[in-house]
Order: C-alpha cells, then sequence, then structure tokens
C-alpha cells in the first residue's frame, strides 16, 4: 500500500563525479552514480541510486527507474528537478519522455546559459547521434525562463505544469542556494560518491 504523502514532495536528480581521462580511454565503458533525493516537508526522506554510461544514452531510463521507485512507494511526486538535459557527460536525460511516462511534472534547471552552437559543434565531433542528443538539449533549452530571487539567478523550463506554479515550486524549496535543495543536495552527494563508486568496464 502506498504511503500519503503531503503536496510538499519533491525529486532532484543529479549525476556524480568522474574521471574524463579514464572515460576517453579505448574499448572502457565508464559508469558514474546518479542519485535521487526525496524531500518531503523540508526534510531529506529517502536517496536512491542508479549507474549511468558516460557519454551513453541509459540516462533517461535511469531516471525513469528513479522515479518509479518513488513512486512505487507514495501517492504522488509534485515535481522532479533536473540539473540540464545532460548527464554523465553528454548522456542525455529526455524530460519529456519522463512526463509522459511518469505523470509527474518535470522542471529543468539551468544554472548558467548554454551557447547551443558550442555544445552542437562538440556534439558533433564525438557522436554519430549528434542530431539526437542535439534536438533534445535545444528543444529544453530553447523554452528556458529565468528566474531571480534574492537567491541569485537561474532559467528552468517547466513541462507538464504552467509557469506559476513552476516558479512557486522552486521559490519554496530554495534555501541559501538558487537551485532547489532537493537538486542541491542530490548534487552533492551524487559528487561525493561518484569519486568513489565510479566503475571502469
Amino acid at each position: 500500500m502506498k504511503t500519503p504523502i503531503s503536496r510538499y514532495c519533491y525529486l532532484g536528480i543529479d549525476d556524480g563525479y568522474f574521471d574524463i581521462y579514464t572515460a576517453k580511454r579505448k574499448n572502457r565503458k565508464v559508469y558514474t552514480v546518479l542519485v535521487g533525493v526525496l524531500w518531503v516537508k523540508n526534510k531529506l526522506l529517502n536517496i536512491y541510486i542508479e549507474y549511468v554510461e558516460v557519454d551513453g544514452l541509459d540516462a533517461t531510463l535511469k531516471a525513469f527507474k528513479i522515479i518509479d521507485r518513488v513512486l512505487g512507494g507514495i501517492q504522488r511526486l509534485n515535481a522532479v528537478f533536473l540539473d540540464g538535459v545532460t548527464y554523465a557527460g553528454f548522456n542525455i536525460v529526455d524530460p519529456y519522455r519522463l512526463w509522459i511516462l511518469t505523470d509527474t511534472p518535470i522542471i529543468v534547471i539551468f544554472r548558467h546559459r548554454l551557447d547551443l552552437d558550442r555544445v552542437e559543434k562538440a556534439l558533433r565531433n564525438h557522436f554519430v547521434d549528434a542530431d539526437f542528443r542535439y534536438r533534445i538539449i535545444r528543444s529544453v533549452y530553447s523554452r528556458a525562463r529565468e528566474l531571480t530571487s534574492n537567491k541569485g539567478t537561474l532559467l528552468y523550463t517547466a513541462i507538464g505544469l504552467n509557469t506559476e506554479k513552476a516558479e512557486k515550486m522552486i521559490l519554496e524549496n530554495q534555501t541559501v542556494f538558487p537551485e532547489p535543495i532537493p537538486l542541491k543536495l542530490a548534487d552533492l552527494i551524487a559528487s561525493a560518491l561518484g569519486r568513489k563508486y565510479m566503475v571502469v568496464r
């Protein structure tokens, strides 16, 4: 039986550290952690961990697995916060697909502006499927809006909810950082775990 959760229920998902030099070696696959932080009524309720391949294409699936595990134990999530759409290098999380699969609003946070021309050039230099990866990045980022508070300025793209609700959710989850606290905690935890639990195969 699912546990009823208050309306203050959010999930932040971020990736961990990886050694770029190891990742570039031929015939080696590198994996880092993908961490989900469940934040309920201003408290960290649970942490979820998956592994994602550096520069792979499994980030959407692994993010879905985390969200699905969360939804398997509670009635609903108000929203999922993502740190951009590129994880573990240029592995891509497709927030539109996550929204469709989970029926949960997705808020993509961009702490810095992207130079889409440079992103596209980098992708075309390294990936045969550059068009696919770039299309998702451009689609999400081109819809980004700027939000400024006393904590700072960020860009965000809301999927599955309107601007007013998305900004309210971001603001009520800010503490001392511009990014929402579930996402900030996911970043800190993933960064620490990634240094110890990076996998090379």
